[in-house]
């Protein structure tokens, strides 16, 4: 059954069955499949003067494409990669910019200044290849006479500080250069400790009153050391009440890591006729981080008689400087 042309009908003419069959049921039958069911059918062309029925889609996203067989219509979703054309504005969540080979290796990247999407050309001593970045040796440092940092250098919170400034490594302007927190310690002996060594008691210093303690690294008679390092000693300590059998006097440096110790002998051990006598050790030692120091002194002789003496002038008393050399 095919659809005929509707007959052109003359005057008179008798209408017979055929003519009927032929021009009014045939072509009604041929049009029958493009019957509207459903709210949203659509009526298209399946051949040649043969309508047909596209039913309406139930699911809202798809739209209508010509992806059916011999590309009649039928409804689809949108093909990203064959469906759509033209650059998708930044504004509508696209890139505006054709991801289509650059001519090299290259990242793409936001220009902020020019409000769009470009690519990152490498330069000299960068090169982009596949998923690798690499930078080529740094180039040659070259003099520059304009100030390069007019600022605080700081690396972590340790700071290099230029022009007289007081924090980290500080330069002055005439270049001296000072460290604010520089491991330093001067701690002496404020009063006289009596009868404490001269029978061979070793005695563990009572060294109460700093001059100063830069970093904070002198608490209750110990140096802690805040980090890995060798430090200078100087140990001065001045005894009284020393006796004629006192003839062995050794002074102690007592890091956790090793005991560093002088020994002398002193015949008679009297000085000036004060039965006073000033003993001296001065050294550099090893140290770790958290390694701990305290000082002592030992006399041999026949009973602890001997006094550690003390006083408000250091120079003149008992003391012990610690410092950080290197």
């Amino acid at each position: 059954m095919a659809w005929t042309t509707p007959k052109t009908w003359a005057s008179g003419y008798v209408v017979l069955a055929a003519d009927l069959n032929t021009h009014l049921r045939d072509n009604l039958n041929v049009t029958a499949p493009a019957v509207m069911t459903t709210a949203g059918d659509i009526i298209y062309a399946s051949g040649a003067n043969t309508p047909a029925r596209l039913a309406k889609s139930t699911t809202s996203t798809q739209y209508l494409a010509n992806t059916g067989t011999s590309n009649v219509p039928a409804w689809n979703e949108v093909a990203l990669t064959t469906g759509v054309s033209g650059l998708l504005p930044t504004a509508n969540g696209g890139l505006a910019i054709a991801l289509s080979a650059p001519g090299a290796d290259r990242i793409l990247f936001w220009d902020h200044s020019a409000t769009e999407y470009a690519y990152l050309t490498a330069g000299s001593g960068l090169t982009v290849s596949g998923t690798t970045m690499t930078v080529a040796a740094l180039l040659a440092v070259v003099d520059d006479t304009s100030p390069q940092l007019g600022g605080n250098l700081d690396m972590q919170a340790r700071l290099l500080v230029g022009n007289g400034g007081s924090t980290g490594i500080a330069i002055s302007a005439a270049g001296e250069v000072t460290m604010a927190a520089q491991p330093a310690v001067m701690a002496f002996n404020s009063s006289a400790d009596s009868n404490v060594t001269g029978g061979g008691t070793t005695y563990t210093l009572d060294l109460d009153s700093e001059l100063w303690d830069q970093n904070g690294d002198f608490v209750s008679d110990t140096f802690t050391a805040p980090i890995t390092g060798k430090y200078k000693v100087n140990l001065f300590v001045n005894m009284t009440g020393i006796t004629a059998a006192m003839d062995r006097a050794t002074m102690f440096l007592n890091p956790s890591n090793r005991v560093w110790g002088s020994r002398q002998f002193h015949p008679g051990n009297v000085r000036d006729g004060a039965n006073q006598l000033a003993e001296q050790i001065s050294t550099t030692i090893d140290m770790d981080a958290a390694d701990t120091m305290t000082f002592a002194v030992l006399y041999n002789g026949d009973g602890d008689t001997a006094d550690v003496s003390g006083g408000a002038s250091s120079t003149m008393s008992t003391f012990v400087s610690v410092e950080l050399v290197v």
